[in-house]
């Protein structure tokens, strides 16, 4: 038997506006994420250009931010340090970089890297369809361009 728990709305059932906790655009991606003793939580993407952190036994969201671009797609990599990261494939062609948890150097969900074909020359034109976090502090990224690319995440990443 399946039983629903929990649910979120934009409580628009056309699929706009932002009447709930919901995001007002299409849901793109979701990832399960444990944090400690803190628990299970649910990172939602959206094209609408947010993504949300959700508390998985309750429903209940707990964080939000904004990204200026949709999001086609989501991973979790550790840096080569350890460091796990949140990353984000643009509708735009860019990747960011995100923090999980706060530190003492940073937020939770700072912005440690924006990967734009606009200003580092280098990355997908369109789309990032797909993210996969890899060995050694590596990461893949797939686009609508046809271009499967391969980074690597050197150092602390300003975050420890």
């Amino acid at each position: 038997q399946l039983e629903r728990l929990a649910s979120s709305t934009n409580n628009n059932p056309q699929g706009g506006g932002s009447g709930g906790e919901g995001h007002a655009g299409s849901v793109t991606a979701l990832l399960p994420i444990t944090m400690g003793a803190d628990g299970t939580y649910l990172i939602s993407g959206s094209s609408d250009g947010s993504i949300k952190v959700w508390q998985a036994s309750t429903g209940k969201m707990v964080a939000s931010e904004e990204h200026g671009s949709g999001i086609a797609s989501m991973a979790l990599a550790n840096s080569e340090s350890g460091v796990q990261v949140l990353l984000l494939g643009l509708d735009s062609g860019g990747i960011m970089c995100r923090n999980i948890v706060a530190s003492g150097k940073a937020a939770a969900f700072a912005l440690i890297f924006h990967i734009s074909k606009y200003f580092n020359e280098v990355g997908h034109d369109g789309p990032v369809n797909a993210l996969v976090g890899g060995p050694m502090g590596t990461f893949y990224s797939a686009g609508r361009d046809g271009q499967v690319l391969v980074w690597q995440l050197l150092g602390d990443l300003k975050l420890q």
